[in-house]
């Protein structure tokens, strides 16, 4: 289940793409432009020979999917998008755009990923590459970003790449209604908030202590970075347009895929990604902020205890939330080291998986992985069962372990671990709980 609401939080991520400045002057269509009939289409992989031009597709809705190499969330939506062409056929027509990167390249990621993936290394929909042109016609600074053009050539939206579902088109193809939020990205006219936040001070005022706070915007991507500015000696945090969830772990230094977190609000529901993607705009209205601190250099020691006050006094006046830390005693899966312990440190090189009969033989992996990936078999928070690592091995220490192929057998991989001199056993243990509540 984790592993499927990591995979679905992924193809929700917009990237940001970084290439040369192109004007949009004239040659850009905004919502409403309808597309010339003489545009043609070149450096195309999976052509149909009846698509020539934007002429030959009159009478058909038009999505054009921008993507990168870089972007998880997108090449993981080909499937879908696939599934969505074989369902509408001649009523639709997706069109995969990679303005930002060579033929040559794109080419040597398909052979690699020919290499380590079974099935269509790319997609068997059309594939546009190389062409900056595109991102002159179509200006955006995040991917995935998808243009929806009608029948008749007009664009009718920009949208996000989760909005790319069978209702919305066929909303569209019955009803002629789309009611999506349009993506336009602010960092197109030259403002980029991850660069320079969502204040900005000027006109000879330079605040040393400051904070904000926006609802979601669709105009930029989601992010969490933190930014010295070694000019003026300060230092700032942003993070922008990210779930209250996720907002609260940052503060309170909880790893992104750390899952210990208990809802006990009127909101738990909603906290979550929708596992609808046709909910997402509204909930993203709803429940994604992007907060900004600022504050002098010699502060920033400190910036997690201001964002713990921030986000609580902001939302607790907003939603009548808050959230701290508390000691809870949960049932335990502890993995300690024996005096047998017989795996030896390893000097670095690449590391492997190879799986023999019922066994699975993990080469030359960092220790954080290792214990990672039992952690994720392990632990269920949500079923009150956690995984504690208390071998002390150096994180970043590679080993070599032997472990169950499948490790549902908890018998089978205590055994195996026993015999490599680590211990596993279900007992108690009190850890700290990110605990969001409803006040009272």
């Amino acid at each position: 289940m984790k592993k499927k609401f990591i995979i679905y939080l992924l193809l929700l991520m917009p990237v940001m793409v970084i290439g040369q400045n192109l004007s949009t002057e004239k040659s850009a269509f905004k919502m409403g432009d309808t597309v010339p009939v003489n545009i043609t289409f070149g450096n195309i992989h999976n052509l149909p020979q009846d698509i020539l031009s934007f002429g030959t597709l009159r009478g058909k809705l038009v999505i054009l999917d921008f993507w990168t190499t870089g972007c998880h969330s997108c090449f993981g939506a080909f499937p879908h998008l696939e599934e969505l062409q074989n369902e509408f056929k001649d009523s639709l027509q997706i069109i995969l755009v990679n303005p930002w990167e060579s033929k040559e390249r794109v080419e040597q990621w398909i052979s690699k990923r020919k290499e380590s993936h079974t099935g269509p290394a790319i997609s068997t929909l059309p594939v546009i590459y190389g062409d900056s042109t595109w991102r002159i016609r179509f200006p955006h600074k995040t991917v995935p970003h998808h243009v929806w053009i009608d029948e008749s050539g007009r664009v009718i939206s920009y949208t996000n790449g989760y909005n790319t579902t069978r209702e919305n088109i066929m909303n569209w193809l019955k009803k002629r209604k789309l009611e999506l939020t349009p993506k336009i990205d602010i960092a197109v006219s030259g403002y980029e908030p991850r660069e320079k936040g969502l204040v900005v001070p000027g006109n000879g005022i330079k605040p040393l202590f400051y904070t904000a706070f926006e609802r979601a915007n669709f105009g930029f991507g989601q992010s969490f970075n933190m930014k010295p500015d070694t000019v003026n000696h300060l230092y700032s945090w942003r993070m922008l347009n990210l779930p209250i969830v996720e907002m609260f772990k940052n503060a309170f230094h909880l790893r992104p895929f750390d899952y210990r977190v208990l809802l006990k609000t009127r909101y738990a529901e909603k906290m979550s990604w929708p596992d609808d993607p046709n909910l997402v705009d509204d909930w993203r209205k709803g429940y994604c902020f992007s907060y900004q601190i600022t504050l002098t250099e010699r502060l920033k020691d400190s910036i997690h205890s201001y964002v713990q006050n921030d986000l609580n006094r902001y939302l607790s006046a907003e939603m009548g939330i808050s959230a701290a830390i508390q000691s809870i005693r949960y049932p335990a899966y502890v993995l300690s080291k024996q005096p047998s312990f017989a795996l030896r440190e390893e000097p670095e090189q690449s590391d492997s998986i190879e799986i023999q009969k019922v066994f699975a033989y993990y080469r030359h992996h960092q220790w954080q992985e290792i214990s990672f990936m039992l952690k994720e078999k392990l632990e269920n928070f949500k079923d009150s069962i956690i995984f504690e690592d208390e071998t002390g091995l150096k994180e970043t220490a590679r080993y070599s372990i032997t472990l169950p192929e499948d490790m549902n057998d908890i018998s089978a991989l205590i055994a195996c671990l026993k015999k490599q001199g680590l211990q596993l056993r279900k007992t108690e243990r009190v850890i700290p709980v990110l605990v969001i509540k409803d006040n009272q």
